[in-house]
């Protein structure tokens, strides 16, 4: 059996960081904290081959696209 390709598909939702609620004046900074450490763990755990299929033949990735996107997901604002 072989496959001859896979997506992987990964999203932050910045509308949803907005809603969380710090009660302070650091609530931006939290939010980018946050956001940050989501980018972070995206890269730690998907940054190298990520599945081993079995002894020499793993799953890697071959060209990453990173988006800004609206809710109907077009492009969003500044994007190109």
């Amino acid at each position: 059996m072989s496959i001859v390709g896979a997506v992987r598909s990964g999203w932050i939702s910045l509308v949803d960081l907005e809603r969380l609620r710090f009660g302070d004046a650091s609530a931006q900074a939290a939010r980018l904290a946050w956001a940050t450490l989501a980018l972070a763990g995206d890269r730690l755990a998907f940054g190298r081959p990520s599945v081993w299929l079995r002894a020499d033949r793993d799953l890697v990735r071959e060209t990453e696209v990173l988006a800004f996107e609206d809710e109907g997901g077009g492009p969003g604002v500044g994007a190109p």
